[in-house]
Formats: structure tokens, sequence, C-alpha cells
């Protein structure tokens, strides 16, 4: 075997080939990463500014990281979200009372108009589905200025916020998700503070269009000329951007019990994440069912205090800013990043363990002649590759979930009813987590416990000829994410999958290893 199948010794590689952020590579660089701007280069750990896929976390390598969860969405935009703590608070109404009561439109809006004919005249915060930093919203009392064919969410807006200074602020506070089952839910020190840049009076006709009264978008205000920023990162708590600890401590000047008001907070958040725990599980198995962290978030939660300083909900951010305008943004989010990965703990010592692998595998294929097991060819099992878990290096993070006190087991358990509850009747509900890869008959193929539609078949032609022993072929269908696994191709058949998305050979493990790379030729054929 060549040197060039496998890559030399390198020091840990982070990609930021699709990150607008700069602080993200000057960190990297802090901690004596690799930075690499392609994403054909091996890597250790990825920073995507965007969402990810199924697809993508199916190809990851057991050694690698990236900063997002398929199915995040759920808790990241508006709608998903509202649907997702209605539900909740209609299972737990005492749990659960920390959003506002909300419509979606167009389809909730004859309940959001008995609303607004009841009682006396209430004001509503519309915002649309999947905007952010504050694009569209605006405050109404009335259903004519609402847009009734457009989707959008609407909220019963805080008329009684807490003040400070005369101003309504509102917290950015960053919220750390790692592993799979169970999910690690950290919540770190340091936050930010966005104020309003109008001193605030209550909603009424003259002034719903203020938005620098009633919005504290960071993006919106900064447009003030009256905005103040922040010009040294030691006097954190002057200006329309102030660091969280200087608000905890001004609130304890004034005789709250900032302890108290941390643990709601931390109740608030571990609540929301379990909310859509059966989701992100479903998704992360039914992709990597052995190798429990490959994923991690950073979220950015936003929370308001009404007037008795209870803490409510506004949105989940699953992509927060990191831009640095100021020398507070930049000392708050350099520590909130370098802490992230430590709690990763990434070391070369999985990347080792990973190639070493393969070196065992071409032996077993080349020199001893042996045909690999489905253990060894799978990508998906990484119990050879990864190294022991090490505790991680928690820095200003704090330990949310799982944890003996309080009990978030009724949360846990209404959240996965409610999750069965929105499957098919024709889809069978499964403990993922226990997910075992059981091989079905080759020909033909069928969705297993399906029952009702016409089975799913895998063709095979001896037009084009395999060399090699017969070998096994991990797949998965892409309707439903569920792991399909075929046993020994029978030597000369050539595999032609209509249904079947991908491979479980990763291209760059082919090209290691030439065994892999004669036998697996895979051709997508459209589907007919």
């Amino acid at each position: 075997m060549g040197s060039e199948h496998f890559p030399p010794f390198q020091p840990l590689t982070l990609n930021i080939s699709q990150t607008q952020y700069s602080i993200i590579s000057s960190v990297g660089q802090e901690l004596g990463w690799r930075l690499s701007q392609s994403c054909k280069e091996d890597w250790d750990v990825c920073w995507l500014d965007s969402g990810m896929t199924p697809e993508r976390l199916i190809r990851l390598r057991p050694y690698q990281r990236i900063n997002h969860y398929p199915g995040m969405h759920s808790l990241s935009q508006k709608n998903h979200l509202a649907v997702n703590l209605k539900d909740m608070q209609e299972a737990l109404p005492q749990e659960y009372d920390f959003f506002p009561q909300t419509w979606l439109l167009p389809k909730s809006y004859g309940e959001l108009k008995r609303d607004v004919e009841e009682g006396k005249k209430k004001t509503y915060i519309v915002k649309p589905e999947a905007e952010s930093q504050g694009r569209g919203i605006f405050l109404t009392n009335s259903l004519d200025k609402v847009p009734t064919g457009n989707r959008c969410v609407v909220q019963r807006y805080i008329e009684h916020p807490f003040l400070l200074d005369g101003l309504k602020f509102d917290l950015r506070l960053y919220v750390l998700v790692t592993g799979s089952d169970p999910i690690h839910i950290y919540i770190h020190e340091e936050g930010l503070a966005r104020f309003a840049t109008m001193p605030y009076k209550r909603p009424k006709e003259g002034n719903l269009s203020a938005t620098w009264m009633h919005l504290t978008n960071y993006a919106i205000n900064k447009t003030n000329p009256e905005f103040v920023f922040n010009t040294e990162a030691e006097k954190d708590d002057v200006g329309h951007k102030r660091s969280l600890e200087s608000v905890f401590s001004r609130l304890s000047s004034l005789g709250h019990n900032s302890t108290e008001l941390w643990t709601s907070i931390t109740h608030l958040i571990t609540k929301t994440m379990l909310s859509a725990y059966p989701l992100l599980t479903h998704i992360y198995h039914s992709c990597q069912p052995h190798v429990p962290s490959l994923c991690f978030e950073l979220l950015g939660f936003d929370i308001l205090f009404d007037h008795h300083l209870k803490p409510w909900l506004l949105e989940v951010n699953h992509s927060p800013s990191f831009n640095t305008d100021s020398p507070l943004d930049e000392s708050v989010k350099r520590r909130v990043i370098r802490d992230v990965f430590g709690v990763l703990g990434v070391t070369q010592e999985e990347r080792r363990r990973y190639y070493e692998g393969l070196r065992e595998r071409s032996v077993q294929t080349l020199v001893l002649d042996r045909t690999p097991s489905l253990k060894l060819l799978s990508p998906l099992n990484g119990r050879n590759t990864q190294a022991r878990p090490r505790q991680p290096t928690l820095g200003g993070f704090q330990l949310l979930y799982p944890t003996v006190s309080p009990n978030y087991l009724p949360c846990l358990e209404a959240a996965s009813r409610i999750y069965q509850s929105r499957l098919p009747k024709s889809q069978p509900t499964r403990d993922l987590s226990a997910l075992s890869l059981t091989p079905l008959r080759r020909m033909p193929a069928t969705r297993a416990n399906s029952g009702q539609e016409e089975p799913r078949r895998l063709s095979f032609s001896n037009k084009r000829p395999v060399k090699g022993p017969s070998a096994s072929l991990v797949g998965l269908d892409a309707a439903f994410l569920r792991p399909i696994v075929l046993r020994r191709l029978p030597k000369g058949a050539y595999l032609r999958p209509k249904y079947l998305k991908f491979s479980s050979i990763d291209p760059e493990d082919r090209k290691s290893n030439t065994h892999i790379k004669h036998i697996l030729r895979i051709k997508h054929v459209a589907k007919t």
C-alpha cells in the first residue's frame, strides 16, 4: 500500500470553508490547529454557517465533528418552535408556561380572530416564519394589518417588560448541544444583553411602528444614531449592548435574587431542548447508529424578562451571529468559541486509530486474502475507530442535562408521546438508540414493516461483471432514513440501486482500499 493512500500525521484541522466569521479561524489558530479552506481536504472539525443535512451526516468519519444537527430546524424556525412548544404546553401546562400565546397563520387565523374580538384590546407581534435579525417584524392591535395569505407567526406581545434605565432589553445566551443519546446540554456563563435605543412606553396606536422602542434586535437598533457602542471590553455595563454578567450584577444591586433568575433560565432552556429530543435522536441514530458524538451545535437563545422578572423565550437561533463589532463582542464570543472546542475534546488519537483500522483492513483483504466483514467495511460502525471518551473541559460552560436533579423525565416522556403521535400510522415507532444493522434478503429488498405499499426492489445485472469475492454493502432508505444492509453480493453481479441513495463506502476510503475500489461499482439509476 503506497503512502499516498493514508494521510501523514498532521495537526488537528479546522475546516472554515463555509463560514464567514473570522473569529472562528482566529480561535483555531490560537489552539494551534491547521486551517482548511477546501471541502476536499481531510479535517477534524468543520464549522458551517448553514444547516446540516442527513446526507452529510452519513458521510462523516468517526473522528470528525461538525457544528450542526439535522433536524434542529424544529427549534430554530419560528413556526416549528411554536408547534413544539404549543404541544408541550397542552401536555404539561405548568412546565411550559414560558412561551407567549402563539398562532400560526394562515392555519390558525380563526382562533386569532376570536382572541382579537374577545375582551379588551390587545397587542400582537407578527413575525415572518423564516426571517432573522428582526426583518419583517411589526406590532398591531387589529387584524387589518395581519397578512392572511402569508405564512407567519403571531404572538401576544409582552406589554410589561422589565426595564433597565427605562429601556427594554433581552438576553442572548449561548447553549451548546453535544452527543446523541443522551444529548448533553450546556449553557455558557458569558452572554450579551441587547437594549432598545428609545425609552419604553406601553404600545398604543401612535407608537406601534417605533421599532427602536419595541424591538431589541441589534441589527435594527444599531441603525439608530443614538446607539451607543461599547469601546472597552472592561466597561461592559454601558451602552446599548452589555455583558450578561453586568446585567445580573445590576439586578442583584436592585435587590433581586440573581441565583433564582439563572435557575429559572436554565430550566427554560432545558425544557425547550427536550421538546425536540426525540426528533434529533431519531434522525441522528438513523444516519449514525454506532458513533454517538459527530455533531455539536452552538445555539443562541433569546430571553426576555417581564416586569415580574419571569423569563420568556423569544426564539432560538441555530447560527447566532459571531460578528465582532465591538471589544465586548470580541471578548465574549472568543471565549465562548474557545470553550466549545474544549468541550469537544477532539484529539489526533481518534484520526490515528481510524487510519490504523484502514491499514488493518488492507492487510486482511490484500495480504491474507480475506473478505472484510460488515463490521470492518461499514463506516457507520465506529467502535474500532473512536478513542475512549474523555472528560470534557467545560471552561465557562455549565452542564444542564443530563442531571439527576431536577427530574426532566416527565418532559422527555411527553415529548416522546407527541413525536410518536406525529408519525404516519403505517410507520412503526422504534427505539433507534438500540438499532442493530440486521441484513435483509438480497432479492427482493423490501422496506421493513411497510405492509401497505409496493416493495422497493434492488435489481441486479451481469452486464458489467465485478472482480473479487463477495462483499457487504450498507445503504440508507432515503425516504424513511432506515439502515438497509445487503450481504454477499454474488461474484460477477453488478448492483443497480434504484432507491438506495448512498453507498456506505466513503469515496476517500475507496481510494485507500483497492479491494473495495474494485468490488463496489455503484451506479445510481433514476426512480422509474
